[in-house]
Protein backbone atom coordinates (compact mmCIF):
# COMPACT_ATOMS: atom_id res chain seq x y z
CA UNK A 1 0.00 0.00 0.00
CA UNK A 2 1.34 3.32 -0.93
CA UNK A 3 2.30 5.89 1.82
CA UNK A 4 -0.03 8.59 1.98
CA UNK A 5 1.80 11.92 1.87
CA UNK A 6 1.57 15.60 3.43
CA UNK A 7 0.60 17.10 -0.13
CA UNK A 8 -2.02 13.93 -1.00
CA UNK A 9 -3.51 14.37 2.84
CA UNK A 10 -3.82 18.36 2.19
CA UNK A 11 -5.01 17.54 -1.52
CA UNK A 12 -8.03 15.07 -0.33
CA UNK A 13 -8.79 17.60 2.73
CA UNK A 14 -9.49 20.60 0.46
CA UNK A 15 -11.45 17.85 -2.04
CA UNK A 16 -13.45 17.03 0.94
CA UNK A 17 -14.17 20.49 2.31
CA UNK A 18 -15.13 21.53 -1.55
CA UNK A 19 -17.41 18.97 -2.14
CA UNK A 20 -19.14 19.29 0.95
CA UNK A 21 -19.55 23.41 0.06
CA UNK A 22 -20.64 22.64 -2.96
CA UNK A 23 -23.42 20.23 -1.74
CA UNK A 24 -24.27 22.95 0.30
CA UNK A 25 -25.01 25.58 -1.77
CA UNK A 26 -26.37 23.84 -4.82
CA UNK A 27 -30.35 24.16 -2.88
CA UNK A 28 -29.75 27.65 -2.75
CA UNK A 29 -29.45 29.12 -6.57
CA UNK A 30 -31.37 26.19 -8.60
CA UNK A 31 -29.62 25.89 -12.38
CA UNK A 32 -26.74 28.19 -11.52
CA UNK A 33 -23.34 26.90 -11.40
CA UNK A 34 -22.71 26.16 -7.60
CA UNK A 35 -19.72 28.34 -7.36
CA UNK A 36 -21.64 31.07 -8.47
CA UNK A 37 -24.36 30.72 -5.82
CA UNK A 38 -24.65 33.58 -3.96
CA UNK A 39 -22.45 35.86 -6.12
CA UNK A 40 -24.81 36.77 -8.44
CA UNK A 41 -24.06 40.58 -7.86
CA UNK A 42 -20.93 40.30 -8.01
CA UNK A 43 -20.13 37.88 -11.64
CA UNK A 44 -22.94 39.68 -13.16
CA UNK A 45 -20.93 42.96 -13.49
CA UNK A 46 -17.82 43.19 -16.26
CA UNK A 47 -14.48 43.83 -14.24
CA UNK A 48 -13.44 47.69 -14.72
CA UNK A 49 -10.88 47.14 -16.94
CA UNK A 50 -10.53 48.95 -20.42
CA UNK A 51 -12.38 47.52 -23.18
CA UNK A 52 -9.85 44.98 -25.61
CA UNK A 53 -8.63 46.63 -28.13
CA UNK A 54 -7.59 43.71 -30.27
CA UNK A 55 -7.18 39.80 -29.60
CA UNK A 56 -7.32 39.62 -25.37
CA UNK A 57 -5.46 36.11 -23.95
CA UNK A 58 -6.20 36.21 -19.76
CA UNK A 59 -3.71 34.33 -17.62
CA UNK A 60 -5.03 33.24 -14.37
CA UNK A 61 -2.29 32.45 -12.13
CA UNK A 62 0.74 35.38 -10.95
CA UNK A 63 3.27 32.60 -10.10
CA UNK A 64 6.54 31.63 -12.27
CA UNK A 65 4.54 30.78 -15.22
CA UNK A 66 1.96 32.87 -15.28
CA UNK A 67 4.32 35.92 -15.09
CA UNK A 68 6.70 34.75 -17.63
CA UNK A 69 3.36 33.70 -20.15
CA UNK A 70 2.16 37.11 -19.67
CA UNK A 71 5.58 38.93 -20.15
CA UNK A 72 6.79 36.98 -23.29
CA UNK A 73 3.01 36.95 -25.02
CA UNK A 74 3.53 41.08 -25.20
CA UNK A 75 6.94 40.71 -26.34
CA UNK A 76 6.16 38.20 -28.99
CA UNK A 77 2.64 40.06 -29.73
CA UNK A 78 2.43 43.18 -28.89
CA UNK A 79 -0.76 43.93 -30.21
CA UNK A 80 -2.60 41.27 -28.24
CA UNK A 81 -4.09 42.70 -24.96
CA UNK A 82 -2.75 40.17 -22.43
CA UNK A 83 -4.49 40.51 -18.50
CA UNK A 84 -2.70 38.96 -16.09
CA UNK A 85 -5.43 37.79 -12.95
CA UNK A 86 -4.02 37.02 -9.42
CA UNK A 87 -5.27 36.82 -6.01
CA UNK A 88 -2.42 38.11 -4.42
CA UNK A 89 -0.86 41.76 -4.39
CA UNK A 90 2.30 40.57 -4.40
CA UNK A 91 4.87 37.92 -5.73
CA UNK A 92 7.22 36.30 -3.42
CA UNK A 93 10.12 34.96 -4.93
CA UNK A 94 10.01 31.31 -2.88
CA UNK A 95 13.32 29.17 -5.12
CA UNK A 96 15.71 32.49 -4.37
CA UNK A 97 14.13 32.40 -0.53
CA UNK A 98 16.54 30.23 1.16
CA UNK A 99 18.58 34.28 0.87
CA UNK A 100 16.15 35.54 2.92
CA UNK A 101 15.87 32.01 5.87
CA UNK A 102 19.83 32.57 6.05
CA UNK A 103 19.41 36.45 6.54
CA UNK A 104 21.27 37.56 3.17
CA UNK A 105 18.42 39.62 2.38
CA UNK A 106 15.04 41.40 3.97
CA UNK A 107 11.98 40.02 2.84
CA UNK A 108 11.77 43.10 0.50
CA UNK A 109 14.49 41.84 -1.75
CA UNK A 110 12.14 39.10 -2.46
CA UNK A 111 9.06 40.66 -3.14
CA UNK A 112 7.66 42.14 -6.10
CA UNK A 113 4.92 44.21 -7.15
CA UNK A 114 2.12 42.54 -9.89
CA UNK A 115 1.53 46.11 -10.76
CA UNK A 116 5.10 46.43 -11.24
CA UNK A 117 5.82 43.46 -13.44
CA UNK A 118 1.85 44.84 -15.65
CA UNK A 119 3.48 48.26 -15.95
CA UNK A 120 6.96 47.10 -17.02
CA UNK A 121 5.54 44.82 -19.66
CA UNK A 122 2.82 46.11 -20.85
CA UNK A 123 0.18 44.31 -19.53
CA UNK A 124 -2.63 44.48 -17.52
CA UNK A 125 -3.16 43.42 -14.07
CA UNK A 126 -6.15 42.01 -12.20
CA UNK A 127 -6.11 41.42 -8.41
CA UNK A 128 -8.70 38.70 -8.47
CA UNK A 129 -9.67 35.53 -7.57
CA UNK A 130 -10.97 32.49 -10.41
CA UNK A 131 -14.16 31.82 -9.26
CA UNK A 132 -15.22 29.55 -12.17
CA UNK A 133 -15.31 29.95 -16.12
CA UNK A 134 -17.81 29.29 -19.17
CA UNK A 135 -15.73 27.99 -22.00
CA UNK A 136 -18.52 28.30 -24.33
CA UNK A 137 -19.10 32.10 -23.74
CA UNK A 138 -15.46 32.65 -23.31
CA UNK A 139 -15.72 33.90 -20.02
CA UNK A 140 -14.13 34.05 -16.47
CA UNK A 141 -16.17 35.11 -13.72
CA UNK A 142 -13.65 36.46 -10.45
CA UNK A 143 -14.71 38.40 -7.24
CA UNK A 144 -14.06 41.36 -9.08
CA UNK A 145 -16.67 40.03 -11.89
CA UNK A 146 -16.66 38.48 -15.35
CA UNK A 147 -14.16 39.25 -17.95
CA UNK A 148 -14.19 38.46 -21.52
CA UNK A 149 -11.41 36.55 -23.37
CA UNK A 150 -10.36 34.86 -26.91
CA UNK A 151 -7.68 33.52 -25.27
CA UNK A 152 -7.59 31.54 -21.77
CA UNK A 153 -4.36 30.67 -19.94
CA UNK A 154 -4.59 28.87 -16.45
CA UNK A 155 -1.41 28.66 -14.84
CA UNK A 156 -2.17 27.49 -10.81
CA UNK A 157 0.87 26.24 -9.60
CA UNK A 158 2.73 23.33 -8.34
CA UNK A 159 -0.28 21.78 -7.17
Amino acid sequence: MAKLTRRDFGKLTAAGMASAGVAGVAGQAAGASPALAGLTSIVSREVDLPTAKGHRVVVVGGGWSGLSIAKYLKVHGPDLDVVLVERREVFVSHPISGLWLAGMVNLEAITFSYLDAAANNNYAYLNASLIDLDRQARKIYTDQGWLAYDDLVLAPGVD
